[in-house]
């Protein structure tokens, strides 16, 4: 019952997308200003600490009152009341990669929640997984095979260049810019970065390790994306960078 009842209180307190638009938001914060601004109820510098963010400016708080609202419900229950909602949580964010009683048991959830009669085949879930959690390696061995002579690539490079200079053209010959303007949006122009069907250089995905289970190279997967995310924190990104 816990596990449903934290769902609805925390449903209660997201906003519309009408509120979103509206809400009240903050500039970047250390997670010391933001365990100070949020409330009692949850120590954001041990969360923030656990997954290596100290000290830097880099938490965007978008709705400062549904975290004053999520501190009030954490600080009104004990902490085993949470327990059970933490674990299906986790249940839930790997049931994927877990074996086939699981499986078998969530497609009878889905069946009597809605309706699914089967699941999809293997190869597609597989599919799914590397797209969600290595999708530029997926797309390395598309290009391999789609873009092998290089001549699709250049083409559409090709016409890419074409339809900027055009543009400059045009740029030179709009009455209604200022120079000012003009020099702003030129320089922009100079700036685009063509890149076809692929970055210039793939980076190194993450490998799984031979012989562990499937399990447990998500979770190393998943790993290895988070700490990547988070080293980015507070940095600018090359400008050929596909998000790898």
């Amino acid at each position: 019952d816990s596990v449903v009842q934290v769902e609805t209180a925390l449903a209660a307190m997201y906003l519309t997308a009408a509120d979103e638009r509206a809400a009240e938001s903050l500039p970047p914060l250390t997670p010391a200003q933001v365990s100070k601004g949020m409330g009692e109820g949850f120590d954001w510098s041990l969360f923030f600490a656990g997954l290596g963010v100290t000290g830097k400016a880099v938490i965007r708080v978008l709705d400062v009152n549904y975290f004053k609202k999520l501190c009030a419900l954490l600080a009104a229950r004990p902490p085993t009341y949470f327990r059970a909602y933490l674990r299906w949580r986790v249940l839930d964010a790997t049931l994927g990669h877990l074996g086939e009683a699981f499986q078998k048991e969530d497609l009878r959830f889905r069946h009597q929640l809605f309706g699914v009669k089967k699941d999809p085949p293997r190869w597609r879930l597989c599919l799914h997984t590397l797209n969600l959690y290595v999708p530029l390696l997926v797309g390395e061995v598309y290009v391999r095979d789609a873009f092998q002579d290089g001549h699709k690539a250049s083409t559409a490079t090709t016409l890419l260049k074409q339809l900027r200079s055009e543009f400059h053209r045009e740029l030179s010959r709009s009455p209604w810019m200022s120079n000012s303007s003009r020099a702003v949006a030129e320089t922009k122009l100079h700036r685009l970065l063509f890149q076809v069907g692929g970055p210039r250089e793939w980076p190194v995905p993450p490998l799984a390790e031979a012989g562990a289970s499937w399990f447990d190279n998500s979770l190393g997967i998943a790993r290895y994306l988070v700490v990547r995310q988070l080293e980015r924190l507070g940095t600018s990104l090359p400008r050929d960078d596909w998000g790898g």
